[in-house]
């Protein structure tokens, strides 16, 4: 190959050993049953000696999109988006999204749609409703470059500052952060559509206990929507701002009581910017803690669902029909079976001219007995007739 010095040369390449999974003793299980990892920072490459957060991957895990205010960029704060050619494989180096997305303002707490061609963010740049607003640009391929973005408009922007997207994974619900008119504090408010081509409805804070007197931010909703992670300063925290978790029964349910991710995740700085993968086995999170590389930085954690029970096997039990009531015989059948007992006491004993004499004698009143007496008679006259036939043909055959 080129390089070498000779036809043959020796070379040599590093290899790394398959991670081992980690022991179940270093996860940490939340009081919803969640199992969170310990985090680790995502290196050099991906952050800088800057300010790095706010990560938003594509449902393929295949792309990053965040906020970095590192140099080679247009203004204060870009969106910079970094690839890899698996979910498994590290992260490349990252690439401004250039002067089609970024200006020379503040871009900021991207979100990407699951299929990688949708992308809203906050940006304080003129054309809005207030001093930071939600846009939105889209590509036609993955590979092909960021369209030209577009103010998302009333209602969902307003006269206060509005910003931290997350679009859920149909594309039909927008939760985001707005600040009060003092912009002292930020709430979270969801918007919903009918269709990914619909314009989006008014949105409705999501009230408590998800929000508080205190911040609350960068919400990252799971893709099933069952699970909510977002950061807040509320108390019983790590640090000033910590990564807290809420779930729900169902999609339209409202969402619980948060739980804190604990010291796994957040640390005794700014914990937030968090976004659940797809498959809700990681958490990206942007950090302010010794280890990294710069002032804030990324970094991911694994996590495990909670682990639902076990269905009952079926009982291998044979099942037995429960036996019918015995019913009552009404007084009519008791009549008719006392009266028609020497008839067929003959009969049982083949005596069938007899029997025929014992019900010519009986004689009923009520219509249901005098129906069922003469279907007797006919029948019992039968049987007198087969009989004298069986007779003759027996006498014939013999000699």
């Amino acid at each position: 190959r080129p390089g070498g010095h000779g036809d043959n040369d020796i070379w040599q390449a590093p290899l790394l050993p398959p991670v081992k999974p980690k022991p179940v003793s270093q996860w940490t299980t939340l009081a919803n049953g969640w199992r969170v990892g310990k985090a680790v920072n995502l290196g050099p490459v991906l952050n800088s000696s800057a300010y790095d957060s706010g990560p938003s991957v594509s449902a393929d895990g295949r792309t990053m999109v965040f906020t970095s205010t590192r140099g080679g960029g247009q203004g204060e704060a870009d969106l910079w988006m970094s690839s890899r050619p698996s979910a498994d494989a590290p992260w490349g180096r990252p690439a401004s999204l250039g002067a089609s997305v970024n200006t020379e303002g503040h871009e900021s707490n991207p979100t990407l749609s699951a299929d990688g061609l949708t992308l809203i963010f906050q940006s304080n740049r003129g054309g809005g409703q207030g001093g930071d607003d939600l846009w939105v640009c889209t590509r036609r391929g993955t590979a092909e470059a960021w369209g030209k973005p577009v103010n998302l408009g009333p209602p969902v922007n307003s006269s206060t500052p509005e910003g931290h997207p997350c679009l859920s994974t149909d594309g039909l619900k927008l939760i985001f952060k707005r600040d009060d008119k003092r912009g002292s504090k930020g709430d979270l408010w969801m918007s919903s559509r009918p269709s990914a081509d619909a314009p989006w409805g008014k949105p409705a804070s999501l009230g408590a206990p998800i929000n508080t007197e205190d911040n609350e931010g960068h919400p990252s909703l799971s893709s099933d929507g069952l699970t909510l992670v977002f950061e807040s300063n509320r108390a019983d925290g790590q640090g000033s701002f910590d990564l807290w978790m809420s779930t729900r029964a169902g999609a339209t349910k409202p969402f619980g009581q948060p739980v804190n991710l604990g010291p796994s995740v957040n640390g005794g700085g700014n914990d937030g910017g968090g976004c659940l993968s797809a498959d809700r086995r990681t958490l990206y999170f942007h950090a302010t803690r010794p280890g990294g590389h710069g002032r804030d930085d990324i970094w991911q954690a694994p996590l495990l669902p909670p682990i639902k029970p076990k269905p009952k096997p079926p009982s291998t039990k044979p099942t037995t029909k429960p036996k019918p009531p015995i019913q009552e015989l009404s007084k009519l059948d008791v009549r008719w079976a006392s009266a028609t007992k020497p008839a067929e006491t003959k009969v049982a004993a083949w005596d069938f001219r007899g029997a025929a004499a014992e019900l010519a004698k009986l004689k009923f009143k009520e219509k249901d007995l005098t129906g069922r007496l003469a279907r007797r008679r006919d029948e019992v006259d039968r049987l007198v007739k087969l009989k004298v036939k069986m007779i003759e043909r027996i006498s014939k055959a013999q000699p």
